[in-house]
């Protein structure tokens, strides 16, 4: 019960991220050929120009969305205080990741591998799910203590994944990366030390007040 109590919060969001993974598993079609291959195939509906698969824009959408949410909280930490929101970090991070994998599998098997070096778009959209990779393979306490103080500076590259994130966008032209570039942009301006720094004093200000 005192689980429940600390973690209710945990336990709710983890609820709502899965619920769209839930439905694109639901569109996944799983057959066996004559020669006893595994194959899998995705409902191929028209989405908008490009003749993008849904699954995968709706994947695609959910991974950027969380991406630039997950690099938000510390800006966001900073503006208002909240130093708990941090713990929440982590979560987001891993369902980025989640509906990344899913978003390059459901691009792949509708697409093909030859595909992803026919479009700047898309060869920036496949380094940015590489650098996410790797974060999420040294995201565990046996790489903390082998690269120690390195493993702060190698998840910095979780900024360069998302500048790439956007650039994405830029390349499919998805106009929506203006909104998510002023965010990303915004965050990386507050986090400037200085900037960070009159944060906060506001705080300890009203602190003392």
């Amino acid at each position: 019960m005192n689980w429940l109590k600390k973690n209710w919060l945990s336990l709710l969001l983890t609820l709502i991220l899965i619920i769209p993974i839930i439905f694109m598993i639901f569109h996944i079609r799983i057959s066996i050929n004559s020669n006893g291959i595994l194959s899998f195939h995705t409902i191929h509906n028209g989405y908008g120009n490009g003749g993008k698969n849904l699954l995968t824009h709706v994947s695609g959408e959910f991974a950027i969305r969380l991406f630039v949410f997950c690099l938000t909280i510390t800006p966001i930490s900073i503006i208002f205080g909240l130093k708990k929101v941090i713990k929440y970090k982590k979560l987001f991070g891993i369902y980025t990741f989640i509906y990344s994998l899913m978003h390059f599998f459901f691009f792949i098997t509708s697409r093909g591998f030859s595909s992803l070096s026919q479009n700047i778009g898309f060869i920036i959209g496949t380094t940015s799910f590489v650098i996410l990779l790797f974060l999420c393979i040294t995201s565990n306490k046996w790489s903390i203590k082998f690269l120690g103080k390195k493993w702060k500076i190698l998840q910095k590259f979780a900024y360069l994944s998302g500048c790439l994130c956007v650039t994405h966008l830029v390349f499919l032209g998805n106009e929506i990366w203006i909104v998510y570039g002023i965010i990303l942009i915004a965050g990386y301006i507050i986090r400037i030390p200085k900037i960070k720094e009159k944060f906060v004093n506001l705080h300890r200000f009203k602190t003392v007040w």
